[in-house]
Order: structure tokens, then sequence, then C-alpha cells
């Protein structure tokens, strides 16, 4: 039985930093913080790489959790601030909220970038892209019309 998405995961340079974001932006809590180093045959035997080391945390929300990882090897070329929302792959992470603006707002205070600013969908939906410290987007939502809630789900 599938009960849903359990957790997204970003690759971060700076694990403090992103921590701290995301808990005081979007109200996370740290759960737990977990290291490995090269010679950790379980790891990397289950991310399908060798010689990886990294320092990770999990961080719980209200209906889901977010995995934060700062790799220490290999090294990472790619630069997220480069992607679009077109580019294949994981673009975004969607959190629901109250006030779009005031989130928006506090995403900003907190070293986050504005990719636009909020706009309300006919039907009552209003949202808003934007990106964490690192270049990872971030979609603000508040549901309306036939984007349902979580608390729909």
């Amino acid at each position: 039985m599938i009960r849903g998405i359990h957790h997204a995961a970003l690759v971060t340079p700076d694990l403090e930093q992103a921590k701290q974001f995301y808990c005081e932006v979007f109200e996370l809590e740290a759960l737990f913080d977990y290291e490995w180093g090269p010679d950790e045959t379980t790891f990397n035997s289950l991310i399908g790489m060798e010689g990886t080391a990294a320092k990770m945390c999990l961080l719980k929300g209200k209906n889901s959790y977010l995995e934060l990882f700062e790799y220490l090897a290999p090294n990472s070329e790619v630069e997220p601030k480069a992607l679009t929302a077109s580019d294949r792959g994981i673009r975004h992470l969607a959190f629901e909220v109250d006030d779009v603006k005031a989130v928006w707002e506090k995403v900003q205070a907190h070293g986050g970038v504005a990719m636009n600013k909020p706009i309300s969908v006919p039907g009552g939906l209003v949202a808003v892209y934007c990106r964490d410290p690192f270049g990872n987007i971030i979609e603000l939502i508040q549901p309306g019309g036939p984007m349902p809630s979580l608390q729909e789900a």
C-alpha cells in the first residue's frame, strides 16, 4: 500500500545555513543529524556511489519531511541558480501557507530571492516562486479553485 510522498531531499553547500533557513522560514523541526565518510559502505551502497562523504539532517513539517545534505565528497559542479522551472528533473518544492505574501517576505528576509511577485489565479489560488539562499526553487501556495489543500488530502 502506498501511503504518499514521505520526503524530498536537497543538497546544499552549507548544511547549517540550510537547516536554519528551512526551520525558521517554514517552521520545520530538526529531528536528527547524521554524517558518513568515504569508507561507509551502507550509504555508498544505498545511493549507488563510491567514496562519498556527507553530513545530513532530517527536518519535520506538519505532514512531511525534508532531508538536507552537504556532500563533502565528491563536489558537485551543478549550480542550482542556473536551472529554471522548465529544466528536467525535480525543479521546485511547494509549501502550502496561510499567507503567501508574508512567507514570501520572510523567505527574502532570511537570504532567499524573489523570482516574481505573488499572483492570484482565478478560482482563488495565490502563488509565487522564489529561491532559497542556494538557488533551489520554492513555490508558496494558498490553494484555491482546482488546487486542493493538504487539509483535503
